[in-house]
């Protein structure tokens, strides 16, 4: 606040414009994590949507392919 009781309407707008570049870029953002040793991997943006999942074939158990399946 400025002296006297006002806003920095300025200051305010610049803040907002931040904050708004910020959200964006987040959203912008991808993040990809593996699990068992890299057999799996999962890429998630910023909004918390999955944009990509990878599964190599060597998780899948081929004498027991179902069994592996409903465990992944």
């Amino acid at each position: 606040m400025e002296p006297g009781g006002q806003f920095d309407i300025q200051s305010l707008m610049r803040q907002a414009q931040e904050l708004l570049s910020a959200q964006q870029k987040l959203a912008e953002a991808e993040v990809t994590g593996t699990a068992g040793g890299g057999l799996v991997s999962a890429t998630v943006n910023g909004q918390g949507e999955v944009t990509g999942l990878s599964i190599d074939p060597k998780a899948i158990d081929p004498d027991d392919p179902a069994e592996t399946a409903e465990t992944l």
